[in-house]
């Protein structure tokens, strides 16, 4: 069976000042992979990867029996800075991210808060996907940032919140999707923010132990790896 992993940064490794905090073989991807040594997984993340950049990157990944999602935190997402000015390299670019990181809470307040996607185009990516698709889809919704980010971030979790139930209105018109409700597994926990990184709310090693299980767990209760 093939299984194709497409995932934003919570799929990738985390460095912070130099040190690896979550090595590749620490992900949650890998993690997977590493419990599913009968099939062929593929695994591909990349930093801000939005939910309607799917459609175009499914093209490089077809023919595949599963694919695993997750995607759209910063699609909706109040940005204090436009998705080119997140991006750039350029010098003043980098000194504007370093002034609105002296702030960022006055900034989303009072000076500039847009998200990088519409409704619209987020509901219509995930639609071609899900008819692009003719395989299996397993879509992973997005937890929620810690407190001190939801702070610095205002409307942060309630963006994130509002991203999850449009891809659940969504994917719940097609029969070839399933969602793993992260949000409410992660909220439920009685101190979720342990399996988060404390500056960026990325996944630390215990945070994609508990993605990989909750993963692992979901296609073993269903006929999903023997269709393949």
């Amino acid at each position: 069976m093939k299984i194709v992993i497409l995932t934003d940064s919570y799929g990738g490794p985390r460095l912070h000042n130099g040190v690896y905090e979550v090595k590749k073989e620490e992900t949650y991807p890998e993690l997977v992979k590493k419990n599913l040594p009968a099939h062929e997984v593929i695994i591909h993340y990349e930093s801000f990867r939005r939910l309607i950049h799917l459609p175009a990157l499914l093209d490089q990944y077809k023919e595949a029996d599963l694919y695993i999602l997750q995607a759209g935190i910063v699609d909706l997402y109040p940005r204090p800075l436009t998705y080119y000015n997140t991006v750039s390299q350029a010098f003043f670019i980098k000194v504007l991210r370093r002034l609105v990181r002296l702030n960022r809470r006055f900034v989303v307040n009072y000076i500039y808060k847009k998200p990088w996607s519409t409704e619209t185009q987020v509901r219509k990516a995930i639609r071609e996907v899900c008819e692009k698709v003719k395989t299996k889809i397993l879509w992973l919704n997005i937890p929620p940032v810690n407190k001190m980010q939801d702070y610095e971030t205002p409307g942060a979790n309630a963006a994130i919140r509002w991203t999850n139930e449009i891809l659940h209105e969504e994917i719940n018109n097609y029969k070839n999707s399933a969602e793993i409700d992260l949000y409410t597994k992660f909220a439920g926990l009685p101190e979720y923010e342990q399996y988060l990184h404390a500056k960026d709310s990325h996944l630390n090693v215990k945070g994609n132990e508990l993605y990989a299980a909750e993963i692992l767990a979901f296609l073993r209760s269903t006929p999903w790896l023997k269709e393949g």
